[in-house]
């Protein structure tokens, strides 16, 4: 990732880099990405229906691993 160390955080970069045998665990509902995409505690159902989405989107990566 070059200058950009933190980006080696997200799954998404370092996974297709790896080459040893790995765990994947991954919290359904990321309260960093939460927070990222300012969302926040959920008060409202249009900030609950984007934290199920989000995790739906998620849970759809996971398909090839």
């Amino acid at each position: 990732m070059g200058a950009d160390l933190w980006r080696c955080f997200f799954g998404f970069n370092v996974y297709p880099s790896l080459q040893a045998p790995l765990f994947v665990f991954q919290w359904l509902f990321d309260t960093a990405q939460i927070e990222a995409d300012n969302v926040g505690s959920p008060h409202t159902k249009s900030q609950w229906d984007y934290i199920h989405q989000s995790g739906r989107a998620l849970r759809k990566t996971f398909q090839n691993v």
